[in-house]
């Protein structure tokens, strides 16, 4: 499988995002994660906007149209966990509650899922043989800083994989009985020159690709994305092809 995290639509970073469509054609997963924060929903936000950018959420909605045609397009399963940036549309109907229940305003008939295709409200988890995948702010739970791996691995006691920070960082502890618990923190797929709120965030471009053997343990590998292109086995995906 694949894991895609923290995309941010319609700050997303479409270059890399070609070449993440190029190598899944070529590498064929079973099943896709879209781990939250596709979507930015930034009209939706708390905080205050800059007014020559924001949009309105039909314009977020088409602006992920494609990738998710995209990712239909390989043909594999679909699992996809609204981030906290998704949320912000719940929370926006909970604050209008005549809307609240509306079936056409749900994540899934918004962005017209395919039936196969697997819709979880934000603070869900998938699991995946050992690995628990979930966007990485659970409530109560929440890491920052340094070494966030290591930090929810301490807080969660299991072997999970989390976006949410756009920072990658692995850690593994060998528990008493010899298991190994791992906690992998995992990289965006955003545009970090359309962010107007931090100078030059210490973030990490990419999405991890997993594997889980007979026994239900994860093989992970990261794979980077540098100016739009994804190295594999010697050879260059970036989109072109």
């Amino acid at each position: 499988m694949a894991c895609l995290f923290d995309m941010h639509f319609p700050y997303q970073d479409s270059a890399g995002l070609l070449a993440v469509m190029d190598f899944l054609k070529y590498w064929g997963p079973d099943l896709v994660v879209i781990g939250g924060d596709a979507l930015d929903f930034e009209g939706l936000s708390r905080f205050l906007k800059n007014p020559t950018r924001c949009r309105n959420v039909q314009q977020d909605i088409e602006s992920i149209e494609p990738t998710l045609a995209a990712i239909d397009r390989l043909g594999c399963d679909v699992d996809w966990i609204d981030g906290n940036h998704e949320h912000r549309m719940m929370k926006h109907l909970m604050e209008n509650p005549s809307l609240y229940g509306l079936r056409a305003l749900s994540m899934a008939q918004l962005l017209r899922f395919p039936t196969r295709w697997e819709h979880r409200p934000n603070q869900s988890r998938v699991q995946v043989g050992r690995l628990t995948i979930h966007h990485g702010d659970l409530a109560g739970r929440g890491v920052s800083g340094l070494n966030p791996a290591k930090r929810m691995l301490e807080k969660m006691r299991t072997t999970n994989m989390f976006g949410h920070l756009h920072h990658e960082n692995i850690a593994h502890v060998t528990e008493y009985d010899g298991t190994i618990t791992s906690s992998y923190a995992c990289g965006h797929l955003c545009d970090p020159k359309q962010v107007d709120y931090i100078a030059n965030p210490n973030w990490h471009s990419g999405f991890p690709v997993v594997e889980i053997d007979r026994n239900g343990h994860e093989h992970v590998t990261m794979k980077r994305l540098i100016d739009g292109t994804i190295y594999h086995e010697g050879d260059v995906y970036d989109g072109r092809r």
